[in-house]
């Protein structure tokens, strides 16, 4: 993180020396919004869900602070007085900033494997669904595009804001704010399975609904049908992809003594 706040383009260059050479995104086919799914993979798009709706509710806010601490703040520097606000003002905007700021989030999730059970179960339909796998290592590092894309970090603690905080309010900015945003990408320990990276970007238009399409700078490497995936949703996806550039496979299970699934061409 440091090194983001002193040399960007250095830190953008380690980060797209550790992404995955393949990430997958795990998603159903068949379910209310079926022909949008397929829309989205004949057009080449990615969804982007809004933080808000996100199945962890401490998504894009692993952080509290100590209100009482930052009250006392306001009050012996006298910033109410200086902005001609009250503190419980004060106090209430600051919620409101922090709301706002993860209201304006959209995410999309992929994970480093393709052969994660419970992802399987949680998020492509109960197998059921399929796994897209994309190679965002074809882009240069100081793509656009990429530079959205960041490791999700996993803790047990959520990180204390109050003196991040303290600066803002005071416009001192001792603590870097960008460190609010690197925050997002923190997530408690027990999420630690799904092994996740994501695509974060802001909605600045506040679009309606709970997410949005973007377009993909490239084409999915191959797609992964679940074992439960129907003949029909197969065949509707193999009819709109180009095979010569998107491989597809179907997952088969395996008999032998560990929890392996075959992959068939």
């Amino acid at each position: 993180m440091r090194l983001f706040f002193e040399n960007r383009e250095e830190s953008y260059q380690l980060k797209y020396k550790n992404i995955p050479r393949n990430l997958y995104k795990y998603q159903p086919i068949s379910d209310s919004i079926r022909e949008d799914r397929l829309k989205a993979l004949k057009e080449n798009k990615i969804w982007m869900t809004k933080a808000p709706y996100l199945n962890d509710p401490f998504d894009c806010q692993p952080t509290y602070y100590n209100e009482k601490e930052l009250r006392k703040f306001i009050e012996k520097e006298g910033i109410h007085e200086k902005t001609g606000k009250t503190i419980d003002y004060l106090v209430e905007a600051t919620n409101e900033s922090l709301e706002m700021f993860r209201k304006n989030l959209k995410v999309s999730c992929f994970s480093e494997t393709n052969f994660n059970m419970p992802l399987w179960g949680n998020y492509a339909d109960n197998h059921r669904g399929i796994c897209i796998e994309y190679d965002f290592t074809q882009l240069e590092p100081k793509d656009d595009f990429i530079k959205k894309i960041y490791p999700v970090g996993y803790d047990e603690k959520r990180y204390n804001i109050t003196n991040i905080l303290k600066s803002i309010i005071n416009n001192e900015y001792k603590s870097n704010p960008y460190v609010l945003f690197f925050l997002v990408m923190m997530k408690h320990d027990s999420w630690k399975y799904e092994k996740e990276w994501r695509i974060i970007d802001f909605d600045f238009e506040e679009t309606s609904g709970i997410g949005s399409l973007i377009e993909c700078p490239v084409k999915p490497t191959a797609i992964y049908f679940g074992l439960n995936c129907s003949d029909k949703d197969i065949d509707d996806i193999s009819s709109i992809v180009n095979k010569t550039e998107t491989k597809l496979h179907k997952l088969e299970l395996n008999n032998n003594e560990y929890f392996n699934l075959n992959i068939h061409e």
